[in-house]
C-alpha cells in the first residue's frame, strides 16, 4: 500500500494550491510513516474507498473507544465515529452526502460536526488522493482526517462567558456603589439640614426659653441659678432639684470619649461647644451636646449655655460611618478582586495560549527546515508566512497579557515597570515624547502602592493617547522626604474637570485612579484647564518603623 507516497503527494497538493494553504498544518501532521507516524497521531487518520467506505484506519481508533484498527475496515465513516447512531437527523449524515460531493469535484472538503453520541464536537477533513485527482473523476480513495475540538471550543466558550460574567458584575456592583453612595449623600444632606434647623433655634433662645426643646442654663460663681424644664426632664429631675448646685454633681457627666474630662461643667462653658456622655437620675447614658458663653451680668461674670441631647443623632453618625467604611471596604476588595483576575488571565494567556502558538511556531519552523532543497521557493515563503502570523499572534497575546498585569511588575519592582511601560508606550505613539524623573529606590515604595501607581500611570497614559493630542508625557516618581510624589502632566488641549465632574459622563477613568490613591492612603489631586495641559499629582505618607508609626 502507498500509504506515505499518497500523504506526501496529498502535502504538496495542498502547498501548490493558494486556497488549501490552511491545510498544510493538518496534513504535515499525517504525512510520514503511516505504521508508526500516523498510527501516534492523536487525530483519528482514515482511508476511504470510492464509495466512502473505511479500508484504514490508525489506533486512535481504539483511543477514541471506537472499535478496533482491524474492525474498522468495511464500514462508512458515519458508522465508524457513531456505531450505534439511530437518528435519522445525525448531523454527520446530514452534511456527509454535500462533502462527498466537494471532494469528487475539487478533491477537499472540510466541515465540523457535534457528535452527540459521544458527546464532543469534531472537525472533519477529506484530501482527495493525487493521483486520482490527475487520473480524472474517479477515484480510488481519499484521507479521512477527524480531530477532536471539543476542549478548544470549550475553553474558547468558557473564556468567553467568563468575560461577559465579569463585565456583568463590573457593572452590577457599580451600579449598586452608587445607589448606596446616592443614600449616604441623601443621609448626609439630611444630617446637614438638622444642624442648619438646630442652629436656628438656638438664636430664638431668649424669647423660648421655657418652650424650647433645648436645656438651659444659667451658672453663677459655679452653681445653677436657673435650668429650664427641658434640661431638668433631660436627665430626670424637677427644676426645683436643680437650684444652687454645681451642674456636674447634678447632672453625672461622663467623662468617657468624645468629650474630654470634665470635673466641673461651669468651668468648660466658655464660648465653645463640646459632645459629653451625661447619666441620667435613673443611672441611664446619653449623648449631650452642651455649649456656653461667660456674659458680663450687673458687675458680675456668669456662665449661660443649653444642652441638647444628641443620642439619636450620634448614633446615626456611628451607622454613617460604618456605612462608609463599608463602602470603602467594598471598593478595596472589588480593586482586589480585579487585580487578582487579571493576574490570573494574564497568566494564562502568557502559560496557556502564549505556549501554545510558540509549539505551533517551533513546529512550522522544523518541517519548514526539513522540506528545504525539496519544495519549491513559493511554498518556502509560504511557510514562513505562516511562522510570521503565529509570531504576531504570539507577540498579541503578551500585549493583553502584559496590559493585563505586566509580569515584570511582581518579578522585579515599579521602578523598572515604568520604564519598561515608557518604552512601550513610545512604540505605539511615537510623536508622544515622555520625560521621566525616577528618584526613589525601589525597597522605599510599600508593595501596596505598586500596583495603585502603575494603575493611575497606565488610566492616565490612556487618556492622554485619547483625548489629549498632546506631544510631551512628565513621569514623577520621587522620595521627598517621609513622602513618594508621583505625578502625570502632559502639555495637550485639557479640559473643564469641574464640567466633567457636574455632568453625567465620568469618563476618562478619574474615578478609578482616585478611588486606588484614596485606598492606598493616598491625596490625589486633578489640575486641568482647556488650552493648559492636565496634571495628576498623588502624594502617600510613609510611616517608617524607626518613626513611632503603627
Amino acid at each position: 500500500m502507498q500509504t506515505r507516497q499518497d500523504l506526501e503527494t496529498t502535502l504538496n497538493r495542498t502547498s501548490e494550491n493558494p486556497s488549501l494553504r490552511w491545510l498544510d498544518d493538518r496534513v504535515h501532521r499525517a504525512k510520514i510513516h503511516w505504521e508508526d507516524a500516523v498510527d501516534n497521531l492523536h487525530q483519528l487518520v482514515c482511508v476511504l474507498d470510492l464509495s466512502g467506505g473505511v479500508i484504514r484506519v490508525n489506533r486512535a481508533v481504539e483511543r477514541w473507544s471506537l472499535g478496533t484498527v482491524k474492525s474498522a475496515p468495511g464500514k462508512s465513516l458515519h458508522d465508524l465515529l457513531h456505531p450505534s447512531c439511530t437518528d435519522p437527523d445525525c448531523g454527520l449524515t446530514t452534511v456527509w452526502g454535500h462533502a462527498w460531493d466537494e471532494v469528487r469535484d475539487v478533491g477537499l472538503a472540510r466541515f465540523e460536526v457535534e457528535d452527540k453520541p459521544a458527546g464532543r464536537e469534531l472537525d472533519v477533513t477529506l484530501v482527495r488522493n493525487k493521483k486520482d485527482l490527475e487520473g480524472g473523476p474517479d477515484f480510488g480513495y481519499c484521507f479521512a482526517i477527524v480531530e477532536d475540538v471539543t476542549e478548544r471550543r470549550d475553553a474558547e466558550q468558557t473564556l468567553q462567558n467568563f468575560n461577559q460574567e465579569l463585565h456583568r458584575r463590573v457593572r452590577e456592583q457599580t451600579q449598586q456603589l452608587r445607589e448606596v453612595n446616592r443614600k449616604l449623600q441623601a443621609k448626609i444632606a439630611e444630617h446637614l439640614t438638622d444642624k442648619k434647623r438646630l442652629r436656628e433655634a438656638q438664636d430664638k433662645y431668649s424669647s423660648f426659653v421655657e418652650n424650647t426643646l433645648t436645656g438651659i442654663y444659667l451658672l453663677k460663681d459655679g452653681r445653677i441659678q436657673f435650668v429650664n424644664g427641658r434640661l431638668a426632664s433631660m436627665f430626670g429631675y424637677q427644676p426645683a432639684e436643680l437650684e444652687n448646685r454645681k451642674l456636674s454633681d447634678v447632672l453625672q457627666l461622663s467623662e468617657e470619649p468624645p468629650a474630654e474630662s470634665v470635673r466641673d461643667a461651669a468651668a468648660q462653658m466658655d464660648a465653645s461647644e463640646q459632645v459629653v456622655r451625661g447619666v441620667m437620675k435613673d443611672g441611664r447614658r446619653i449623648w449631650l451636646k452642651i455649649s456656653g458663653a461667660r456674659l458680663p451680668s450687673r458687675g458680675e461674670v456668669v456662665t449661660i449655655g443649653n444642652v441638647v441631647d444628641v443620642t439619636r443623632q450620634i448614633e446615626a453618625e456611628r451607622v454613617l460611618v460604618q456605612s462608609q467604611q463599608e463602602l470603602e471596604d467594598l471598593s478595596a476588595q472589588l480593586i482586589k478582586a480585579e487585580e487578582e483576575e487579571r493576574q490570573r488571565i494574564a497568566a494564562e494567556l502568557h502559560d496557556g495560549i502564549g505556549q501554545q502558538l510558540s509549539v505551533i511556531k517551533f513546529g512550522v519552523e522544523s518541517v519548514r527546515n526539513g522540506l528545504k532543497g525539496s519544495i519549491s521557493r513559493e511554498q518556502e515563503d509560504l511557510l514562513g508566512g505562516l511562522i510570521e502570523r503565529v509570531r504576531q499572534a504570539t507577540e498579541e497575546v503578551r500585549r493583553i497579557s502584559m496590559d493585563l498585569r505586566p509580569s515584570i511588575l511582581d518579578d522585579l519592582g515599579i521602578v523598572i515597570t515604568i520604564d519598561w511601560f515608557c518604552r512601550e508606550y513610545q512604540k505605539m505613539l511615537p510623536r508622544i515624547a515622555i520625560h521621566r524623573r525616577i528618584e526613589i529606590d525601589e525597597n522605599d515604595i510599600p508593595p501596596a502602592l505598586k500596583v495603585a501607581i502603575f494603575r493611575i500611570l497606565q488610566e492616565a497614559c490612556n487618556n492622554i493617547s485619547k483625548y489629549a493630542k498632546a506631544g510631551l508625557i512628565s513621569i514623577k516618581l520621587v522620595l521627598d522626604g517621609d513622602r513618594i510624589c508621583f505625578s502625570v502632566a502632559d502639555d495637550g488641549i485639557g479640559f473643564d474637570y469641574a464640567a466633567i465632574l457636574a455632568g453625567t459622563d465620568r469618563g476618562f477613568g478619574l474615578g478609578s485612579m482616585k478611588e486606588r490613591a484614596k485606598l492606598t492612603g493616598g491625596v490625589y489631586e486633578l489640575r486641568s484647564a482647556p488650552g493648559e495641559g492636565t496634571r495628576i499629582d498623588v502624594e502617600w505618607l510613609l510611616t517608617r518603623p524607626d518613626s513611632g508609626g503603627d
